[in-house]
């Protein structure tokens, strides 16, 4: 009988972090958060076709790291204008998915017709959960080009709308700021 109960309420928790997990995207938090300079030079994530991708590669370019999943609806919704943003070519664009099987990822990507898209898969979110204390999704990292997570943006955006790209760079220009007023 306790085996019973232990399994169901396991299955009860977990159903509560996911739903939990997901509503973070769903209530349309929409509230920057400035974020402590956190280097993610050395984080890892898997392509899609499984081979290693290091987050540290993309070092020319500042860094629009979206964390999405294919059963949150605001990240769905905003993935065109992150396309956008990253086609214009002034920022690298990655994006992690976190659901668990890269098969999954693909078909929804061909369905809604995302085949440009770059995308890594961090199965459950693991590794961007330990490395920058992810608290749902969509949330998007805006990183400069010494490594730096210099903003967190939680909740669906415009990413190409002109208010938004003003933002991204107001975010990368008082870091740049701050980093130059430590060095005096």
């Amino acid at each position: 009988m306790l085996k019973q109960y232990g399994a169901s309420l396991g299955a009860v928790l977990l159903t509560i972090w996911v739903v939990g997990f997901a509503m973070v995207g769903c209530d349309g938090l929409n509230t920057p958060q400035k974020t402590e300079a956190i280097n993610i030079s050395q984080l890892k994530f898997k392509s899609l076709d499984g081979t290693d991708f290091k987050l540290g590669r993309h070092n020319q370019k500042p860094i629009i790291l979206n964390v999405w999943a294919t059963w949150c609806a605001p990240c769905i919704k905003e993935l065109p204008s992150l396309m956008a943003l990253g086609n214009e070519g002034d920022y690298a664009l990655v994006t992690v998915a976190i659901d668990g099987d890269a098969a999954v990822v693909k078909n929804f990507l061909k369905k809604y017709n995302f085949s440009n898209l770059p995308v890594v898969l961090d199965r459950g979110g693991e590794r961007i959960i330990e490395a920058v204390g992810l608290k749902g999704v969509p949330t998007t990292f805006i990183i400069d080009t010494n490594q730096e997570i210099v903003a967190t943006e939680q909740g669906e955006r415009e990413w190409n709308h002109p208010d938004m790209k003003a933002k991204i760079e107001k975010y990368l220009a008082d870091a740049k700021k701050a980093r130059a007023a430590q060095k005096q």
